[in-house]
């Protein structure tokens, strides 16, 4: 009897001590999660804000423990539960340990409004490591901002309007925790724009033969200070292998975009002819 009573005062005790350790759990909201520093900021519901490091390590060990469904890569937006620990770098504020993910209800919401009106209202904020991101006027996401080699007026756009309103448009939808917003009235170069008409229309393009591998041919566009790469094709023609083959460097070649982003450094292109064609 003696041993029955003391498992079950031990199994009270460790009850007391879960719900102890439960009741110490905050919830609240990452407001900004660097993911190349592996950090980020926590506000709790009562407006205090502590930060986070995010060990991939101990979210491995709770994995297997059965405490949490998957590891989690965090970002803004994120509702969290954790508990409140002394920091070791006082500068820092704050340290919130033992994070767990439990949803992200302002991520979709922002997607579903992305969807919905294309355009979306935000802050633009310039962080003190000069990212930019923009924070969403329903849910209050931050969502960093891509902005393109290729843009020009970056102070008129960007520099001049910080902490004000500004409109903005989601890149994609479909990852939650890889959301990147653009500037809807962000201007491009002229070059850019000439470009990105040749790739719409699917006209050819000249270019000047720079070097070459095993793969292909790097070029220079005749225009801008564009460089792309003419990827040998396996399934070529007869005609147009024997044309590869008497490509020379400094030749000048007709060509095809096969892609256009925004921040590509290379452009890949296509084969099209030795002479333009009309």
């Amino acid at each position: 009897m003696s041993s029955i009573a003391l498992n079950k005062e031990g199994i009270d005790f460790l009850l007391y001590l879960y719900l102890m350790k439960e009741a110490e759990k905050i919830s609240g909201r990452v407001v900004r999660y660097l993911e190349d520093k592996n950090y980020g900021f926590i506000e709790s519901e009562k407006g205090d804000t502590f930060y986070f490091k995010n060990d991939r390590k101990r979210q491995k060990e709770l994995k297997r423990e059965g405490k949490i469904d998957k590891v989690h890569n965090f970002s803004s937006g994120d509702e969290v539960t954790f508990i409140p620990a002394k920091s070791p770098d006082p500068a820092l504020g704050a340290l919130a340990s033992e994070v767990r993910f439990v949803g992200n209800t302002g991520r979709t919401i922002l997607a579903e409004e992305s969807d919905q009106k294309g355009v979306l209202q935000g802050t633009l904020k310039k962080l003190e490591d000069d990212s930019w991101f923009v924070i969403h006027t329903t849910t209050g996401v931050y969502v960093p901002l891509s902005i393109s080699n290729w843009e020009i007026d970056l102070g008129k756009t960007y520099e001049s309007r910080v902490d004000q309103l500004v409109g903005f448009k989601l890149t994609q939808t479909h990852s939650l925790d890889k959301l990147t917003a653009i500037l809807s009235d962000r201007k491009f170069s002229p070059n850019f724009q000439l470009l990105r008409d040749h790739y719409d229309d699917q006209t050819t393009l000249k270019v000047t033969i720079t070097g070459k591998n095993q793969h292909g041919y790097f070029a220079k566009l005749a225009f801008g200070d564009f460089v792309g790469f003419i990827k040998l094709d396996k399934n070529a023609s007869r005609i147009q292998a024997d044309e590869y083959k008497q490509i020379q460097k400094d030749q000048e070649v007709w060509v095809k975009l096969q892609r256009l982003q925004e921040n590509q450094v290379q452009l890949p292109l296509s084969f099209f002819s030795l002479e333009e064609q009309n």
